[in-house]
């Protein structure tokens, strides 16, 4: 549900929309328009204090992987986003750093995601096997010439 939500809210920019609300409880401009950071890193605290036990639990490999890919997708969800909130309340979105801080928080979101893949793969590989995707040829819906 918790990755379900993320995906959405990434497709219709939810954390965004918040900011209405939210400025009239926080200080908008020490956080450059970003006051979705302060509800949303609670929400991480609160899924990382819910999970911390299984996260334990887990072998140290996978174990490692999962924080490795959390850290990395925070670092770009929160931190490079809060960057270039900040860029662009100083010098705009046309601004080279605006769109380097940009690249590099979509680029870290997808690192993570992909690190966070790859050892869900990787642990149903350690504990039942090889994983092995089979996908069925047809040959009349393949041209040969």
């Amino acid at each position: 549900v918790f990755f379900l939500y993320m995906a959405i809210d990434e497709a219709v920019r939810i954390h965004e929309k918040l900011g209405g609300p939210l400025r009239e409880i926080y200080n908008p401009e020490a956080l450059y328009d970003m006051v979705w950071i302060i509800p949303y890193g609670g929400l991480a605290i609160l899924f990382g204090v819910i999970y911390l036990r299984f996260i334990l639990r887990l072998p140290r490999e996978t174990k490692l992987l999962f924080v490795i890919s959390g850290l990395i997708y925070i670092l770009g969800a929160v931190g490079f986003e809060y960057l270039s909130g900040r860029q662009d309340a100083l010098y705009g979105v046309a601004d080279f750093g605006y769109q380097l801080f940009v690249i590099l928080e979509e680029g870290l979101e997808l690192l993570g995601m992909s690190i966070f893949m790859y050892s869900i793969l990787n642990h149903i590989q350690l504990q039942f096997g090889p994983v092995r995707f089979i996908l069925p040829a047809k040959s009349d819906d393949v041209a040969l010439e």
